[in-house]
C-alpha cells in the first residue's frame, strides 16, 4: 500500500506539519485560524514559483539552470510539487535561523571580548 502524504508527515514535529499546511488542531483558535490562513498564503507563493519555473516562465539566474530547483525537476518520481514547495520552505528558514545563531554567536563574543571586537573593527576600516 502506498503512504499518503498526511503518512508521510505524521511523525514530524507540530511545527513542521502546521508550515507544511497540516491542520494540527482539533479546534483551532482564532490565532492558529490566522497563523494557517498566513502559512497557506506563503505556500502559495512558493507553489506559484514552483510553478512558474516548472513552466519556463522564470529560469535560474544560474548558468545552465544549474540549482537545486532544477535537479528537483529532473526527478519527478521523487520530487513533487508540494514535496519542492516543502523542501524551499525548509530551505529558507534553515537559512534565517543559521543566519540568526551565528550574528547571535558574534555578538555574544563581542560583548564578553572586548579586545575581539577591536580588533575586527581595525581590520574591517582597513577594507572600507
Amino acid at each position: 500500500m502506498l503512504e499518503t502524504y498526511e503518512d508521510k508527515i505524521r511523525h514530524l514535529p507540530n511545527i513542521a506539519r502546521f508550515l507544511m499546511g497540516s491542520k494540527r488542531l482539533a479546534c483551532p483558535t482564532e490565532r492558529t485560524k490566522i497563523a494557517d490562513r498566513n502559512c497557506e498564503a506563503i505556500r502559495q507563493k512558493v507553489r506559484q514559483y514552483v510553478q512558474d519555473r516548472r513552466s519556463g516562465k522564470r529560469k535560474s539566474a544560474l548558468e545552465g539552470q544549474a540549482d537545486v530547483l532544477s535537479v528537483f525537476f529532473e526527478n519527478p518520481d521523487i520530487f513533487t510539487d508540494e514535496l519542492i514547495v516543502d523542501e524551499l520552505i525548509d530551505f529558507f528558514f534553515a537559512a534565517s535561523a543559521t543566519t540568526q545563531n551565528t550574528t547571535q554567536t558574534c555578538i555574544s563574543y563581542f560583548i564578553k571580548n572586548r579586545e575581539g571586537l577591536a580588533r575586527v573593527r581595525q581590520e574591517f576600516d582597513k577594507l572600507v
